[in-house]
């Protein structure tokens, strides 16, 4: 079962028109859903009675001792590298989804840090630039990288590439049997440096010696908050193209090939915003629609209503091809912003 159908984010995903199942929206969700898994079973092995499983089978260490206490050490560790590695995804996908839209040079970024740091050099069309600077979706994007994705990143590159298995720990009071007590300290330093990069370290906004448990909260709440952000704020991402794509599925039924087209029209075809067309085909589609719609503008239609109701079969078969047509059109061309 896909996670982000457990989600209290998908009701904002379903009062999107035009978002199919495997839209990337759907994959932000379910970025965040499996950070909150991690970040839950963190707070049921820090919390809970810290013990393996009934039948795990725990090692020795060099004095030949069972390494059972540090087994909540280690699971827990391990729920905190997956949490940073779905969170490091998620927001790299939430860039991702904007840049697949654009198409492009901006395809050619596949994370958020490169995007943020490298968009004005790679991106060779100003007018594509000019546009992507203007979207409240990519604002909160960059919001974001700047108010803690950075240090989000430096952390998960520190975690996986950087901190030795022997020095994991997550700080919280292990009880031995003889009721003797000692603090397993954080392992998260107060500075971290993305991997590869000749810039500055990263200074946390938590005080000295974070615990990872409460680093796990922050950045869930965080990621929590973006997603909202995100689909408050991505009509740019029901872009012509998906929306070109939804109306050739309609052709796939059995219903008669005027009530496709129909269909096609009314769910999808009707939705797209021309001004976010290539210039070169914005006249085209605007003919398309104008065919298929006449001189209604009310919201709701049925099919006698519009010309397709008195279209020959023949008619209505030229129409699908041209929207065939357009379609490839638009996959070559992109969406983005005319001046």
């Amino acid at each position: 079962m896909h996670i982000s159908v457990l989600s209290k984010h998908l009701p904002s995903i379903i009062t999107l028109s035009g978002y199919s199942a495997d839209h990337c929206v759907f994959d932000l969700v379910h970025l965040v859903e499996s950070a909150r898994y991690h970040l839950f079973n963190m707070e049921s092995i820090t919390h809970g009675e810290r013990k393996p499983p009934e039948n795990f089978k725990t090692g020795v260490d060099l004095k030949g001792m069972a390494l059972v206490q540090q087994w909540s050490v280690m699971a827990s560790w391990i729920e905190f590298e997956s949490l940073l590695s779905c969170s490091k995804r998620l927001i790299d996908r939430a860039w991702v989804c904007l840049a697949d839209c654009i198409k492009g040079d901006a395809k050619n970024l596949r994370t958020l840090g490169a995007a943020i740091y490298n968009l004005d050099e790679r991106l060779k069309n100003k007018k594509k630039l000019k546009y992507i600077y203007s979207l409240p979706y990519f604002k909160i994007l960059k919001e974001a990288w700047f108010s803690w994705g950075a240090e989000l990143a430096s952390t998960r590159n520190y975690v996986e590439h950087v901190a030795s298995m022997g020095g994991r720990s997550l700080g919280w009071i292990q009880t031995y049997p003889d009721n003797k007590k000692w603090e397993i300290k954080s392992l998260i330093p107060d500075e971290v440096s993305l991997k590869g990069k000749d810039i500055k370290k990263t200074k946390f906004s938590f005080k000295r010696q974070r615990l990872a448990v409460d680093y796990a909260r922050k950045i869930v709440s965080e990621l929590d908050d973006l997603v909202t952000k995100l689909l408050q704020n991505s009509s740019n991402l029901l872009s012509p193209l998906i929306q070109f794509q939804g109306a050739l599925s309609c052709f796939g039924t059995n219903n008669s090939i005027k009530e496709q087209l129909f269909d096609a029209y009314v769910s999808h075809l009707m939705a797209i915003n021309p001004d976010l067309l290539d210039h070169t085909i914005q006249e085209e589609f605007k003919a398309l629609r104008t065919a298929l719609r006449g001189s209604h503008s009310i919201e709701y239609y049925s099919i006698d209503q519009l010309p397709i109701g008195k279209m020959t079969d023949n008619e209505a078969k030229n129409y699908k091809e041209k929207i065939k047509k357009l379609h490839d059109l638009i996959s070559a061309c992109g969406v983005w912003d005319r001046e």
